[in-house]
């Protein structure tokens, strides 16, 4: 026998609302497909919309929850900010605009340091003040107060081959920096160096002691090449990684044997640790 049950109209609503939504779903209709009364969470969400600066860089997050950034200038009357957002985008600050005559052109993401502070780089440093100047590191605290700059690197006097800027100690820091086990920071430059093919360095949080690691080697190949070919990378880009050995790994993102780029570590003291003849570095 058929077994029936009388249902009020209350629940003879609720069935049919389910059996709606149920065959929404199945033909793809444009209905949201969540529980009654719940609203759908959007899959991607836009916290700020920037107008006047650009964001090249990732961004990290603080002790506090905020999110810290920089943009590079869009215009000739800033070098740049350094930003701080509230994790759901309410609040947006400025805790630093660079003029052009003290850095220019932070393009890396910062770097929260074990002490707190940010860290991070500018591709340029003093715009009009230096001839052929080739960026800086600095650092600032998350209020905004107390930046500086902890190292300038060296003018560009020449050019390789492949027009590239030589100096002495890497120009064009373009990579977030990271922080070594020894509380030092790390970094590199994408040109620069005696070859103008970049550098590898570190620098103490306090900008007191700064050492280049290792400068990668001259190109070999001629100026109309399609890819330069060196004996171990041309042009760091990548952010560093040190690995649980001690060595500082990186990668670069031309050069080498094949000209296409390379895989490298080098000692976190620069030193001929005896891995081959070149001052510590092994590529791959």
């Amino acid at each position: 026998s058929v077994r029936t049950r009388v249902v009020s109209w209350n629940e003879a609503a609720e069935m049919k609302d389910r059996l709606l939504r149920t065959l929404a779903c199945a033909s793809r209709l444009v209905v949201p497909c969540v529980a009654r009364g719940r609203a759908a969470t959007p899959a991607v969400s836009t916290l700020v919309a920037f107008s006047a600066s650009e964001p090249n860089g990732g961004i990290v997050v603080g002790a506090d929850g905020g999110l810290y950034g920089t943009t590079s200038s869009a215009s000739s009357v800033t070098g740049g900010l350094i930003y701080r957002s509230s994790a759901n985008g309410s609040q947006v600050t400025t805790l630093h605009q660079m003029s052009t005559s003290e850095a220019y052109a932070p393009l890396a993401g910062l770097l929260v340091g074990s002490d707190g502070l940010l860290y991070g780089t500018t591709t340029l440093g003093a715009v009009g003040v230096v001839a052929n100047t080739t960026g800086t590191v600095f650092r600032i605290k998350t209020d905004g107060t107390g930046f500086t700059i902890l190292h300038r690197f060296e003018p560009w006097s020449a050019s390789n081959v492949n027009s590239n800027a030589i100096n002495t100690d890497g120009a064009f820091p373009e990579t977030a920096l990271i922080e070594g086990s020894d509380g030092f920071l790390y970094g590199v430059t994408r040109a620069g160096g005696p070859h103008g093919t970049g550098a590898v360095f570190k620098v103490s949080r306090d900008g007191t002691s700064f050492k280049v690691l290792h400068t990668f080697g001259a190109v070999t190949s001629d100026a109309n090449a399609a890819v330069p070919i060196n004996l171990d990378g041309t042009a760091p880009l990548g952010v560093l990684l040190q690995g649980a050995d001690g060595f500082i790994y990186g990668t670069t993102s031309a050069g080498g044997e094949n000209g296409r780029g390379t895989i490298f570590r080098v000692g976190a003291d620069g030193m001929n640790l005896g891995l081959n003849a070149r001052a510590g570095l092994i590529t791959r």
